[in-house]
């Protein structure tokens, strides 16, 4: 359980990664969004700026649509991420005890299916 621990301890500054990604990304970005399509409309014609702002609330649209399904599957990928570094991390911890009970391929074999049920969320993701 150890190696739980440590992974969800990790997943605490991925969270502090997402603020900072939201803060000094995302909103930047549709900052520069507005003030390019208020230039389009000043500087070249209405119509080209209607054009554009079309083409990005489509483009902003699709990506939202196509990414709602994912979270469902991400959730399940992460815990099993979990597991699986967990399995790692206790079996590197613990190496002595797995060592003199002659348990290299159980562990082996837990990791394996562990990885394997990972790779295939992993897929359904991408």
């Amino acid at each position: 359980k150890t190696g739980e621990l440590l992974h969800i301890l990790d997943r605490g500054s991925t969270i502090n990664h997402v603020g900072e990604l939201i803060g000094f990304t995302v909103i930047p970005a549709l900052v520069d969004i507005c003030v390019v399509l208020v230039m389009f409309v000043v500087r070249f014609e209405p119509a080209l700026g209607a054009v554009v702002g079309v083409i990005m609330r489509s483009y902003i649209w699709a990506s939202v649509m196509l990414t709602r399904h994912r979270p469902r599957i991400q959730r399940q990928m992460n815990e099993r991420d979990v597991v699986t570094r967990g399995i790692l991390t206790d079996c590197l911890l613990n190496y002595k005890t797995v060592k003199y009970f002659s348990g290299e391929e159980y562990e082996a074999l837990r990791y394996a299916e562990a990885i394997g049920e990972y790779q295939t969320l992993e897929r359904r993701v991408v």
